[in-house]
């Protein structure tokens, strides 16, 4: 007997979120999938509380829908977290 897990690639946030990558380029993350892509694979910081908290979440609303701006929510956390300690690092 086999399972299948569906999983809600296409969904989005209401609202998308426009971050500064690297100070030079803009990036639109959508929703949950590409957050969990650039969690994994662009993020500055691959640790902490708030990173760690975001992937989890990304994780749960590409499985249920119904947690999909929860995941926008933890999602700029992280990147709120990220960004005041790349600034606290470059007033030093």
């Amino acid at each position: 007997m086999s399972s299948v897990i569906e999983v809600a690639f296409g969904i989005s946030w209401h609202k998308p979120i426009v971050i500064c990558d690297d100070g030079e380029r803009q990036l639109t993350i959508r929703g949950p999938r590409e957050a969990l892509r650039y969690l994994q694979h662009d993020f500055p910081m691959r640790s902490g509380e708030a990173y760690w908290a975001a992937l989890a979440a990304s994780n749960r609303a590409l499985m249920n829908p119904a947690h999909v701006e929860r995941s926008r929510e933890t999602f700029a956390n992280a990147y709120t977290e990220y960004s005041l300690k790349a600034r606290r690092q470059r007033k030093r």
